[in-house]
């Protein structure tokens, strides 16, 4: 990015870093930097925000600076512990509210025709992907092969729909491990799907992360 000598954002406000980079821009001698919002808006208020807790970093950074290395190296340890507590309780948070339902009581359902797609046990997250391991899912789907989609690890080969010819809602991708040990996994978008979790009332997951039961992990490089 070259110095710029005038830069001008118009009704736009992310964060207080933002409005940092923002100015960062304008680095040429005598330059300007002019942000243009409208009186008493809400883009007005978080610029104001900003200032603020701009204010409050740079005051933080006086008083770093002032501290020798020892004691900058013991308030980082302390800083990076309360932390790492902080994650632990809601991973344990989450594993108590996971825990309420078992994956094998969880039956999935196509989102759009009710059909019946495989059990929670099926699930799996490998990588940063959601599959399905049923193994008769392919006689349940139509499976459209296509160019691939390459990418460092995977590549997405192709596309899984409900096998009912009315319905034709998309699963997701059909996707290819490259790593390890080579698999071909169906890929699992969690809106194309509704939930029994027991009780026999469906209904819809917003993410895989807010998933009711525990999901098998399984890594991937």
């Amino acid at each position: 990015m070259p110095k710029c000598n005038f830069v001008i954002r118009y009704d736009f406000v992310s964060n207080e870093i933002g409005s940092v980079q923002a100015r960062g821009r304008a680095r040429a001698k005598d330059a300007e930097c002019y942000l243009l919002v409208t009186a008493g808006s809400i883009n007005e208020r978080r610029e104001l925000e900003n200032q603020e807790k701009e204010k409050f970093m740079m005051e933080a950074l006086l008083e770093m600076d002032k501290l020798t290395e020892v004691d900058f190296d013991t308030k980082v340890k302390e800083e990076q512990a309360r932390q790492l507590e902080n994650w632990k309780a809601k991973q344990r948070n989450k594993s108590t509210r996971n825990s309420l339902i078992e994956a094998k009581d969880v039956k999935v359902y196509c989102r759009h025709c009710n059909r019946a797609v495989c059990d929670g046990t099926h699930i799996i997250h490998k990588g940063s992907n959601y599959i399905c391991r049923e193994p008769s899912l392919p006689d349940k789907c139509e499976i459209v092969f296509k160019r691939p989609q390459v990418y460092r690890t995977t590549d997405n080969v192709g596309l899984l729909f409900c096998g009912d010819p009315t319905c034709r809602n998309q699963y997701g991708p059909i996707i290819k491990f490259k790593k390890g040990q080579e698999e071909t996994g169906y890929g699992m978008n969690v809106k194309s799907f509704l939930f029994d979790c027991g009780g026999g009332e469906l209904r819809a997951i917003s993410k895989w992360s807010k998933a009711p039961f525990d999901i098998t992990e399984e890594p991937y490089a």
